[in-house]
């Protein structure tokens, strides 16, 4: 039996309830599609449990090479966004993000809801979860799988259309936590 959990920087984990092992897998995704990693691996190939900045640099460049092959079109105008959590702000992963001529758009300090991620896609991945069980990593994958079919074409820019109205919150307060 599996359970599910989330993260602040939008990571779905999962946990063997008799703590055989631990899984993690990642969700990237823009106005348009998903792009999917079905589990995290190192660069060794091994699965990982923690994101930490080496498994983040992999991470960022796998993104890269699928927006290489699904967007040849846009792979030069990216305006790239994720929250301060500490992997994503170390120096050699902004530096990645410029190597790979990505504009990153900053993150207001203190805010870990206002992400698109954790107001948008976590929210509404959680509902579609809810007391669900599952009994191995392929069910839990294959229902993954089937909530991002079940998502219209809009439902993934209306998340990024958001993020203007969300910050314009955290402005209001003075950037202090901003609740929704």
């Amino acid at each position: 039996m599996w359970c599910v959990w989330w993260d602040r920087s939008g990571i779905i984990h999962w946990e063997i309830i008799a703590k055989i092992g631990q899984q993690s897998f990642c969700l990237w995704w823009d106005d348009n599609d998903v792009e999917q990693r079905w589990p995290i691996p190192d660069r060794a190939g091994k699965k990982v449990h923690t994101l930490n900045s080496d498994v983040y640099l992999v991470q960022l460049d796998r993104l890269h090479a699928a927006i290489q092959v699904k967007r040849p079109r846009k792979k030069n105008n990216i305006v790239f966004h994720h929250d301060n959590a500490k992997p994503h702000v170390e120096r050699r992963v902004i530096e990645s993000i410029e190597d790979k001529g990505w504009d990153l758009l900053p993150h207001p300090p203190y805010s870990p809801t206002e992400a698109p991620t954790d107001y948008h896609v976590n929210r509404s991945l959680k509902n579609w979860m809810s007391n669900k069980v599952y009994d191995d990593l392929d069910e839990l994958v294959d229902d993954v799988k089937a909530w991002i079919a079940s998502k219209n074409k809009d439902f993934f820019a209306r998340g990024i259309d958001m993020l203007p109205a969300k910050w314009e919150a955290v402005l209001e307060v003075d950037g202090e936590y901003a609740p929704e």
